[in-house]
């Protein structure tokens, strides 16, 4: 841990080809407590700028279909969206691009090897939609 405060927490990120699960539990003074967690990707880049830091739109997850995906992945696009549709290997290497035009992306995923990806899908507000993906063939 860097820093903290009561109410605020700061952790350094992993570095480049490395992932860090963040598990947080929150418990009011009744004792009631809500317990979320996300896994954290150490990346070199993402979406073409280096060491770009990205945050998640709450409550948001693309719809990319089949998952887990054998030969094919489909991403449906949210309307008026500029950008590209990204997807990173657990190391944080792009391994697929394309343009987000349209309805839809379609990846083929037959050549990439069994495993978790992330999917990142460009929004109108510019807030990246993410979405764990599984490659498993």
């Amino acid at each position: 841990m860097v820093s903290s405060n009561p109410n605020s927490y700061q952790l350094n990120g992993p570095s480049p080809g490395e992932y860090v699960y963040v598990s947080v539990n929150i418990t009011n003074e009744c004792g009631s407590s809500l317990q979320f967690g996300q896994s954290v990707y150490g990346a070199s880049e993402i979406d073409g700028q280096p060491c770009q830091a990205y945050r998640r739109a709450p409550d948001a997850a693309p719809k990319a279909y089949p998952n887990p995906a054998d030969t094919e992945l489909t991403v449906e696009l949210p309307d008026n969206v500029e950008g590209h549709v990204r997807l990173y290997n657990g190391q944080g290497r792009q391994v697929r691009q394309a343009a987000a035009r349209g309805k839809q992306v379609r990846f083929d995923v037959r050549g990439l090897p069994e495993g978790l990806y992330q999917l990142h899908v460009p929004t109108a507000n510019g807030v990246s939609q993410q979405q764990q993906i599984q490659i498993k063939h």
